[in-house]
């Protein structure tokens, strides 16, 4: 499958919008979930349900947002693909 036209997608952990305190979870169970949602996002956005299964190369970058309270933590989770090939 050609990459042309094909954006980045964000999986993003909690969901926008909603107002999770994360602090009391692993950072890699934040970024897993992040994962996770990019994937499903992929799946729909990328893919016909039915057509034969696609490979696409992609760069993955993880980002986070950091929220300052006492001590402070990781307030949300950002995993970014993008096709690459």
């Amino acid at each position: 499958m050609s990459v042309e036209g094909l954006g980045p997608i964000t999986g993003t952990y909690p969901p926008e919008g909603e107002d999770r305190r994360v602090k009391e979870i692993a950072p890699h169970e934040g970024f897993d979930h992040a994962w996770q949602s990019a994937l499903e996002q992929a799946a729909r956005q990328w893919h016909k349900e039915g057509e034969p299964r696609v490979e696409i190369p992609v760069t993955v970058e993880y980002r986070a947002r950091i929220d300052i309270w006492n001590p402070g933590g990781i307030g949300q989770y950002h995993v970014i693909i993008t096709p690459s090939g």
